[in-house]
C-alpha cells in the first residue's frame, strides 16, 4: 500500500498526467458541448415547437419558389425526426443508387483504403461499365444513365423493382471492384452505411418511449458520452504510461530500483494500478458533472443516475487498462518512448475500423462507437458483442501485463542481457 501511494504521488507531481487530463477533459468537452443545452426530445414537445415556428414564419420567395423563414432560417411544413437505422433493402437501394449516380456525373469516387479517404477517377472504359452496372441498377437505358443528372426529377423516375436483394448486392460489390475496393458500396458495408430512414412521427414517439422507458434517458447519454470519451481514452493515457517507465531510465532511477527488494511483479502491477486508479478517478468526475446536466432536465425520478459509471465500467476501463498496459509493456521491452508511435498506429486503426458504423459500432476495434442519442434497441440487439469485444481487450490487456512483468523481471536479473550476448555469439560464428 505505501509503494501504492508512492506512485500516486508521482502521478501527481508529473506534468504529463494533466496534459493528458487536460487532453482529455478538452476533447470531451469539444465532442459534446457541453456548455449547450441539453433539453428534452419529446416528439411532442418537437411537434409543437415545430407547429408555433411554422406559425410565426413569413413567407419570402428564393429562387422563384415560396419558402418559409423563422428568425433567418428556413423551415420546413413537415417538422423532421430524425434518421433510423434500417435493413430494408429498398431504402438501401434508393440511398445507395443515388449517392452512385452523383458520383458517376462527377466521375468521382470516395473510397477508404486503410480507413483513409481515396478519391477515384475512371477511364473512359471503367464508366462505361459503370453505366452498365446503373442501367441494371436503375432499370434505366445505357444512354439514359449516360445522360443522368442529379436533379430530383431524374432521381424519382428510376425503377428500383428491376433487381432483387441478390442481384443488387452482387452488383454492388462488383461495383466495389471496379473503384479498387475499400468503398461503402460492398455487400460488408452497404447495408450499415446506406440503411438510414427518416422517422415519421410515430416512429419519434416509440424510439423516444423506449429511450425513456429501457434507457431513463441516462442510458442514451451515456453511450454517446462514452463514444466519444472512448476515442480519447484509447490513446492519451499512453503518454503518462510511457513517461513513468522511460523517466526511471533518464533519472537513473532504474538502477536504484533493480537493486531494492521489491519484487518485478508488484512494481509493475502497483504502477499500473496507480495510473489505472488516478484516470479512473478522472473519468468519474467528468462522468460526473454530464451526469448532473442530463438528471436537471429529466428530473431525479425519471433517471438512473448510476447509469453514466455503468457504462464506463464497461466501456471505458477495458480501453484504459489496454493502453496503460501496452504503454508499459513496449517501453519496458525497448526503453525507449515508441509505445506512444505503437499505440498511435492502433489507434488510428481502431478507429476507422468503426468508421462505418459510427451508430453502432460492436465489432472487433477497442474502441466501441455510438454516436447518437437513442437507437437503443440496436445496442440490446447486440448487447453479446459487447461483452465479448470487452472481455477479449480485457484478456489481451492481462496478457500484456504478465509479459511486462516477465521482460522486467529478465532485464533486472540480467536476463535480457545473457539472451543478446547469445544472440551476437551465434553471428560472430556464423
Amino acid at each position: 500500500m505505501k509503494l501504492l501511494f508512492f506512485e500516486i504521488k508521482r502521478i501527481f507531481k508529473s506534468p504529463i498526467f494533466y496534459i493528458s487530463l487536460a487532453i482529455i477533459f478538452g476533447f470531451t468537452f469539444i465532442q459534446m458541448d457541453i456548455n449547450d443545452d441539453i433539453y428534452d426530445e419529446d416528439p411532442a414537445l418537437a411537434k409543437k415547437r415545430h407547429e408555433e415556428m411554422v406559425r410565426k414564419a413569413k413567407k419570402e420567395v428564393m429562387d422563384g419558389e415560396e419558402i418559409l423563414v423563422y428568425e433567418n432560417s428556413i423551415i420546413y411544413e413537415e417538422a423532421g425526426y430524425g434518421s433510423k437505422k434500417t435493413d430494408d433493402i429498398s431504402v438501401v437501394q434508393e440511398n445507395s443508387v443515388e449517392r452512385l449516380i452523383y458520383e458517376f456525373n462527377e466521375n468521382s469516387y470516395a473510397t477508404y483504403p486503410f480507413g483513409f479517404l481515396k478519391e477515384i477517377q475512371l477511364s473512359n472504359g471503367e464508366q462505361e461499365q459503370m453505366a452498365k452496372y446503373l442501367s441494371k441498377l436503375t432499370g434505366k437505358s445505357l444512354e439514359e444513365v449516360k445522360n443522368s443528372s442529379t436533379e430530383s426529377e431524374f432521381y424519382k423516375s428510376l425503377n428500383y423493382s428491376t433487381t432483387g436483394k441478390k442481384e443488387f448486392l452482387k452488383i454492388m460489390s462488383s461495383v466495389d471492384d471496379l473503384l479498387g475496393g475499400g468503398s461503402y458500396y460492398s455487400e460488408k458495408k452497404i447495408i450499415s452505411k446506406y440503411g438510414d430512414a427518416p422517422m415519421d412521427y410515430e416512429d419519434a414517439v416509440e424510439d423516444y418511449n423506449i429511450i425513456k422507458n429501457k434507457d431513463k434517458f441516462t442510458g442514451a447519454y451515456a453511450r454517446l458520452f462514452c463514444d466519444y470519451l472512448g476515442i480519447i481514452i484509447s490513446f492519451a493515457p499512453i503518454l503518462l504510461a510511457v513517461y513513468m517507465w522511460y523517466q526511471d531510465k533518464t533519472s537513473g532511477a532504474l538502477e536504484i530500483v533493480n537493486s531494492k527488494s521489491v519484487g518485478s511483479s508488484k512494481l509493475v502491477l502497483t504502477r499500473i494500478l496507480a495510473m489505472f486508479i488516478v484516470f479512473t478517478l478522472a473519468i468519474f468526475i467528468l462522468a460526473t458533472i454530464y451526469n448532473v446536466k442530463v438528471i436537471s432536465v429529466y428530473g431525479v425520478d425519471n433517471v438512473d443516475i448510476f447509469t453514466f459509471y455503468k457504462y464506463i465500467l464497461l466501456w471505458i476501463l477495458p480501453n484504459l487498462l489496454f493502453v496503460l498496459a501496452f504503454g508499459t509493456l513496449i517501453t519496458i521491452l525497448t526503453n525507449y518512448p515508441v509505445g506512444i508511435v505503437g499505440m498511435l498506429v492502433l489507434w488510428i486503426v481502431f478507429i476507422f475500423g468503426n468508421s462505418n458504423n459510427l451508430y453502432g459500432g460492436y465489432g472487433w476495434p477497442l474502441i466501441l462507437r455510438h454516436s447518437t442519442i437513442g437507437n437503443t434497441e440496436f445496442y440490446f440487439n447486440n448487447i453479446g458483442s459487447v461483452y465479448t469485444n470487452r472481455v477479449i481487450y480485457t484478456v489481451i490487456s492481462v496478457a500484456f501485463i504478465l509479459l511486462a512483468i516477465k521482460i522486467f523481471d529478465l532485464k533486472r536479473n540480467g536476463g535480457m542481457v545473457k539472451i543478446e550476448r547469445i544472440g551476437n555469439n551465434r553471428k560472430k560464428r556464423a
